[in-house]
């Protein structure tokens, strides 16, 4: 049995030894880490295990426990990792109820694939039909307007500055270049094309600094500055892949999934966005209600549909389509990122006006071609 003199709460469901009149989780994680516990143990395994320790940690959980062979090694060494990033301390519970002290290991995104590969289907079909097109919504700017920020933070090309100087005046400004895009959408700074970040707003100087400084050594700062939710910071702040875009929506569908959570139409990765932020998950009431004011205020409406996500370059929206399992049955397919005739041609011929999606393992199959990655997002 558990003895630990620290207050503690129970994550997960999995049968666990412990006093009864520890706090068990029931109905989400959200109840028990609202009680400031300082301790919590993990009783679950696999991805389950992964983002309840991941979580706790952010929410300021002082130690973490996980049972030895709950998850894979590597997994074990990425939160002791964040762990360290994180001001927090893991253990692991062995067979002979000793604890032992997590070392950290090489860092890892867990439940995010490699985009090394191209995974555009050989065949060529008609190409898929665009979705709707939607109006452009610079989410930042409109938060910005509404007060939900106290520093507007842009990423400009160094031809566009004065424009934003004519709408806002007084400026902070660091040039800088960028090199981004590709199937991955990484970000890589210090290279490529001439970028200017801009700052405005009265603590503008604050926030320049803190990026010059080591803008990832600087996220929660800088996200308070940006108003950003708390929680959305520190999930953010305990990646690895900070800016690789395309690994952000696998993390967000798992780590929801893993949570027990539902997926917000408001928070579709593949529209117009309403948050200019990466969302713990996509059921975080923060972010939602972030979401909801921003889609006010611009009159911006989002109707609920999946979305067949492969990379930044690459993601099929369906008009209907229907969860079992691990198998989606669907209808209405409809290209849902830019306009590129060559790869709606490649995946119009794989998905048939209706048709299945199995998802396996972290791999999924479309009518029977095979996909070494991709991940089914239900905004609904």
């Amino acid at each position: 049995m558990y003895r630990l003199s620290v207050r503690v709460v129970v994550l997960g469901s999995d049968p666990v030894v412990i006093d009864p009149a520890v706090p068990r989780e029931t109905a989400g994680v959200e109840e028990l880490l609202a009680q400031k516990p300082e301790a919590a143990v993990i009783a679950a395994h696999g991805l389950e295990a992964f983002f309840r320790a991941s979580v706790a940690l952010e929410r300021g959980v002082r130690r973490v426990v996980l049972r030895k062979g709950s998850m894979p090694e590597a997994w074990m060494g990425e939160i002791a990792a964040r762990a360290l990033v994180l001001s927090g301390e893991t253990f692991e519970r062995g067979d002979d109820e000793r604890y032992t002290r997590l070392r950290p290991g090489p860092r890892v995104e867990v439940a995010a694939p490699s985009f090394d590969e191209d995974v555009t289907p050989a065949a060529r079909g008609e190409p898929l039909p665009l979705t709707a097109p939607e109006a452009s919504l610079e989410c930042e700017e409109v938060a910005f307007a509404m007060g939900l920020k106290p520093v507007l933070y842009l990423v400009v090309a160094a031809h566009a500055v004065e424009r934003v100087r004519a709408r806002y005046g007084e400026l902070v400004t660091r040039e800088d270049r960028l090199r981004s895009g590709g199937q991955s959408g990484e970000r890589t700074y210090g290279v490529g094309e001439a970028v200017v970040h801009v700052f405005v707003g009265a603590r503008a100087n604050e926030a320049a600094e803190l990026w010059a400084g080591d803008s990832s050594r600087n996220v929660e700062a800088l996200g308070a500055l940006m108003g950003y939710p708390h929680c959305c910071v520190r999930a953010f702040a305990a990646m690895v892949s900070r800016r690789i875009n395309a690994a952000f929506p696998f993390v967000t569908a798992a780590r929801t999934r893993a949570l027990g959570g539902t997926f917000h139409p408001l928070l579709d990765v593949t529209t117009s966005r309403l948050v200019p932020f990466v969302p713990c998950t996509y059921s975080c009431p923060r972010a939602i209600e972030w979401a909801e004011r921003v889609a006010a205020a611009a009159s911006v409406t989002r109707r609920a549909r999946t979305v067949v996500y492969f990379d930044e370059a690459r993601a099929v929206a369906l008009d209907r389509a229907s969860l079992d399992g691990d198998t989606l049955s669907y209808e209405g397919p409809r290209w849902a990122t830019e306009p590129n005739d060559r790869l709606q041609r490649a995946f119009g011929a794989v998905f048939a006006e209706r048709g299945t999606v199995v998802a396996r393992d972290g791999a999924l199959t479309v009518n029977g071609v095979a996909f070494s990655r991709g991940v089914i997002l239900p905004f609904a």
